[in-house]
């Protein structure tokens, strides 16, 4: 890194422009170079892997076959029932107190 600034400390201080382009030139071919090198450093020495395929799942991943569940299918279905039922109630109760309050003031529902 300190290299490169170095590099474009005295990129910017050439007076001529041709000299000036030969070393952007060669300033990004050493940016580049160090880029490169940074990467095999860091997948040569096996601590993150960049270009290498990937890995199918592992037995119990994230993607595996789903665990069949202790519970019956049928009392499953009832409590899915039961709570759609309970969950249903307040709001059917909430709505007929509603319409009897609006009933009560004058006002006519549109059923």
């Amino acid at each position: 890194m300190f290299i490169l600034v170095q590099a474009t400390e005295y990129v910017t201080s050439l007076e001529s422009p041709l000299q000036r382009a030969a070393a952007t030139g060669a300033e990004l071919l050493l940016g580049v170079i160090l880029l490169l090198g940074t990467t095999w450093i860091a997948t040569a020495s096996g601590r993150c892997r960049i270009f290498t395929p990937k890995e199918s799942p592992s037995e119990g991943g994230p993607l595996s076959e789903p665990k069949p569940s202790l519970i019956p299918e049928d009392k499953r279905r009832d409590r899915r029932e039961e709570l759609r039922r309970i969950s249903t109630k307040p709001k059917l109760a909430a709505a007929a107190e509603r319409r009897e309050r609006e009933h009560k003031a004058g006002k006519l529902t549109a059923r």
